[in-house]
């Protein structure tokens, strides 16, 4: 599942419903966005003095002129070139590219009240080269600097919203004890339960992935980049239903949802 800025991706192969299922994990599951639990912690938003600033959402922080130019970042890894642009008094709008390539824009929205911000997002980095599009919500917690514009300031996410199941579904199918992962966006990959991180097809990122059977119907998917972990996802799994929580190491961030298979 891929939720916004912070968020995740994932559908339509071997699909398996709940009596065929060859383990609890087994099927196409698709995320419940009403379910989701983003993290507690906010994030900061930025634009004063005519620098754009990002942490929290952003890992490693991110700071660049807001001219409308694309400048070079590092210590990403699905952009090496991001430019921010001041659309008006209450938006804010930033694209990212990596090797020349478009990987999608953010579109930040401020409400008149100022005290929500609204996110729209074209995600254009999946393998088979379909834009994701989706709309995150978010309450500010604090004001930015006196005199920086609307959108800056403390932020905490409360809402996500996809109408594209390329979003929001994924699938899974064990062979003995390899589990296949696929999703809409052309990523996957087969592991072995307990064994090695292997690589991500169709991921930019070059993320690796490992997976191991914590119980019956748990399993956990450790990811990692350049020998680093990133993230880690336990799938807890009752009957039709499974719970994910999902806990980046960058950060310590914690995000919770529910997915029903398909």
């Amino acid at each position: 599942m891929k939720m916004s800025s912070i968020l995740v991706t994932s559908a339509m192969l071997g699909l398996a419903g709940p009596a065929l299922a060859a383990t609890p994990f087994d099927g196409t599951w698709k995320a419940d966005v009403s379910s989701a639990q983003f993290p507690k912690e906010p994030g900061m938003l930025q634009v004063d003095k005519g620098v754009y600033t990002c942490t929290g959402f952003c890992t490693p922080k991110l700071a660049v002129p807001a001219d409308g130019k694309f400048h070079a970042v590092t210590g990403r890894s699905y952009s090496d070139e991001i430019s921010v642009s001041v659309v008006d008094a209450k938006s804010v709008k930033t694209t990212a590219r990596m090797k020349g390539k478009l990987m999608g824009t953010n579109t930040y929205m401020v409400s008149d009240d100022g005290k929500s911000l609204t996110e729209a997002y074209v995600d254009n980095s999946a393998a088979n080269g379909k834009p994701l599009t989706g709309m995150a919500t978010f309450t500010r917690v604090d004001k930015g600097p006196a005199g920086s514009h609307a959108m800056s300031g403390q932020w905490r996410q409360t809402a996500y919203k996809s109408d594209q199941d390329a979003n929001l579904t994924f699938t899974y199918k064990t062979t003995g004890d390899m589990l296949t992962m696929t999703d809409p966006t052309g990523n996957s990959f087969t592991a072995k339960f307990g064994g090695p991180a292997v690589l991500i097809k169709g991921d930019p990122g070059k993320t690796m992935a490992a997976v191991a059977k914590t119980g019956p119907n748990t399993m956990v998917e450790t990811d990692s980049r350049v020998g680093k972990v990133v993230n880690v996802t336990t799938m807890t799994v009752n009957g039709g239903k499974a719970e994910f929580v999902s806990v980046d190491k960058r950060n310590g961030k914690t995000f919770k949802y529910s997915a029903i298979r398909q």
